[in-house]
């Protein structure tokens, strides 16, 4: 599974695109494809540190 995660609050050139293990599922639960994402300005907000305290790497989700 690819993800973008952030390691640090900065400009764009903080993001990381990276490859991660597909995420365990659960009794009922479902595991979803995505094909296609987007950034909104939440993503922007939280890359940069104004929206709230983080936990590094943080992963957009």
């Amino acid at each position: 599974m690819k993800a973008v995660i952030i390691n640090e609050f900065g400009p764009a050139s903080v993001l990381t695109y990276v490859e991660c293990p597909k995420p365990a599922i659960l009794i009922e639960e479902v595991l979803i494809r995505t094909m296609y994402t987007s950034v909104n300005f939440a993503d922007i907000k939280n890359r940069t540190g104004n929206k709230a305290k983080a936990n590094f790497p943080m992963v957009l989700v």
